[in-house]
Order: structure tokens, then C-alpha cells, then sequence
């Protein structure tokens, strides 16, 4: 059976070191992944890496977000690796394609 995350966007708020494996593996399973991190500069840095180093044959990337709105919008779901520190608003969940109740 195929993975079922093919073609879909992510939103992953936060690319410390969990976030940056998890978002590897996510673009590796499929995923568009759009990462938002506060230091825009490092984000640039780790989302090249994770699209140099995926499988050439995998279609899927990642994307640099310049605000977690940016990468909410119009995702599939989102996905919060922060220290601890509260990043996903009520606002940035009402981006997403669709709200299950």
C-alpha cells in the first residue's frame, strides 16, 4: 500500500533538530513540507539540506515560510516542534484546508 501523505502540504512550525528529522522524513514519505522558524537564515540553510539530501526520484519538498500563517495556509495539517514555547494560534488553525470538529 502507497503512503497516504503523497502530495500533501504540512506545516511544520518549529526546525530545531526533531523538526528537521521529522520534515526529512515527511518530504522522504511524500509530503510537501512549508517550515516556518524564527531565524530565517538557518531555515534557508535547512530546508536546502532536506532538498539535496531526499531521494532524487521523490517529488515532494520542502519550502521556507516567512510566518506561520504563510505556512498554515491552506495546509493539510500542522505540526508544532517548539521548545516548549506556545507557537500555533487559534487564527493559524482556521488557514488550514479543512477543521475536523
Amino acid at each position: 500500500k502507497g503512503s497516504t501523505l503523497g502530495g500533501k502540504k504540512l506545516a511544520i512550525i518549529g526546525m530545531g533538530n526533531i523538526g528537521f528529522k521529522l520534515s526529512l522524513k515527511l518530504v522522504e514519505r511524500g509530503a510537501n513540507v512549508h517550515l516556518f522558524r524564527r531565524d530565517e537564515n538557518k531555515l534557508k540553510i535547512l530546508a536546502n539540506a532536506i532538498n539535496q539530501v531526499k531521494p532524487f526520484s521523490t517529488m515532494a519538498k520542502a519550502f521556507c515560510s516567512k510566518s506561520i500563517e504563510d505556512a498554515c495556509k491552506n495546509a493539510d495539517a500542522v505540526i508544532g516542534v517548539t521548545n516548549g514555547i506556545a507557537a500555533i494560534e487559534k487564527d493559524h488553525i482556521k488557514q488550514l484546508t479543512k477543521i475536523i470538529k
